[in-house]
């Protein structure tokens, strides 16, 4: 098994088990597309990501240890709402997850560089690529699972610098409908 199947079946397992599992029936991929355009727009990820570099920002390190654990600040309603993770790209590697599990797993340096989503697409590594330019912030598309939702789901994912740090707040939404063009539009420039 490679890194990158070996990767998908540890996420899928812990993303896809969390202790609310026996709570949250698994919709189909359609219910969650729908469970998500009733709740969030890309406006909306951005404004929940911009709070978060914000909250960075202010309280620097310090504010990483609110982002280690499911809570409002991490994942605001789960597991129908955009969670918001911290990520380096200076050494690829997360600075904050809110699970457990999986921070071990992605605070090695170079580990977001390994990883693949389910069509083989290095989505962080494209992020980072698009964030350490001039730009401020970035959307790329994504296919991947999401707790509570049958197969995976195509997403924007959105990076935010958090200026002064070496961090950079990611988050995603899940969207059969939109285009890349529709979630970069999001951003102002």
């Amino acid at each position: 098994m490679n890194f990158r199947n070996l990767f998908l079946a540890v996420a899928l397992l812990l993303f896809a088990s969390p202790l609310w599992a026996e709570e949250t029936p698994t919709k189909s991929a359609e219910e969650c597309y729908a469970t998500f355009k009733a709740r969030y727009t890309p406006e909306s990820v951005v404004q929940l990501a911009r709070a978060a570099a914000n909250h960075v920002a202010e309280k620097g390190e310090e504010a990483l240890s609110d982002y280690l654990s499911i809570n409002p600040r991490s994942w605001p309603d789960p597991p129908y709402s955009p969670p918001i993770t911290i990520m380096r790209c200076d050494n690829m590697s997360s600075a904050a997850f809110f699970l457990p599990q999986v921070f071990e797993a992605l605070k090695k340096p170079g580990m977001l560089k390994k990883f693949q989503d389910a069509e083989g697409q290095h989505t962080f590594f494209n992020l980072c690529k698009k964030v350490q330019g001039k730009d401020q912030a970035a959307w790329v598309m994504q296919t991947h699972f999401w707790t509570g939702c049958e197969g995976p789901l195509r997403m924007g994912v959105l990076g935010i610098k958090v200026p002064g740090t070496p961090y950079m707040i990611q988050s995603s939404l899940p969207s059969a409908e939109l285009s890349l063009e529709d979630f970069e539009k999001t951003i102002v420039k």
